[in-house]
């Protein structure tokens, strides 16, 4: 299958860098929750410095996505669909140690998104082994890799989470078990179901 239900779009509308940067990642941006001011394209990012022994070059990356305290989280690669994406890892790894270089821990870069549009791929900057890997048609919502994706690189994340809202308490087994059996004869009580109905 090479169609994403989430984006209504087929590989065939992939036919270029640009449409893969327009059809499949700006959407996918934008569900993940960042809002346009928390999306770098190229234009605005100024190419960082490479060393490579006494050898030095500039590099440049597609897409910056930043945090709230706008600290990019991750660098955004994007191939042409004809081409590999592993040939990117370099120079997106190489983007994320030359911008980390002088940033603390809370600031850094922590991951590396790369796509041609019918393969996508999240890294950690140190690692070319992929953490979790999407081809085309599983851009769908719910779809375990998606549902991965997510859990790393939404705008907000766990981490990032305030704390001030729900409070959270460690809960012995022997309480929890009561709590959810109280549940249970809540439910099958008040909505008159059988023992197997309220447990679903």
């Amino acid at each position: 299958m090479t169609h994403s239900t989430l984006f209504q779009l087929n590989a065939r509308d992939l036919k270029s860098e640009a449409e893969v940067e327009t059809r499949l990642l700006l959407p996918l941006f934008a569900d993940l929750g960042y809002p346009q001011t928390a999306i770098v394209p190229k234009k605005q990012l100024p190419p960082l410095l490479a060393f490579s022994g006494s050898k030095k070059s500039t590099i440049e990356a597609d897409f910056l996505l930043l945090r709230k305290d706008k600290t990019a989280k991750v660098v955004v690669e994007t191939k042409d669909p004809k081409k590999s994406i592993q040939d990117a890892w370099g120079q997106a790894a190489s983007y994320a140690l030359s911008y980390n270089s002088d940033k603390n821990d809370t600031e850094k870069i922590k991951w590396l998104l790369i796509s041609n549009g019918h393969i996508t791929s999240l890294y950690q900057p140190d690692s070319n082994r992929p953490i979790v890997t999407l081809r085309l048609s599983d851009f769908v919502s719910g779809s375990p890799p998606y549902v991965a994706l997510r859990s790393y690189i939404k705008h907000i994340s766990d981490d990032e989470v305030i704390t001030g809202g729900l409070a959270f308490n460690v809960v012995s087994p022997s309480d929890l078990n009561n709590l959810f059996n109280e549940c249970h004869d809540l439910v099958w009580k008040k909505e008159k179901l059988s023992p197997t109905d309220a447990f679903f």
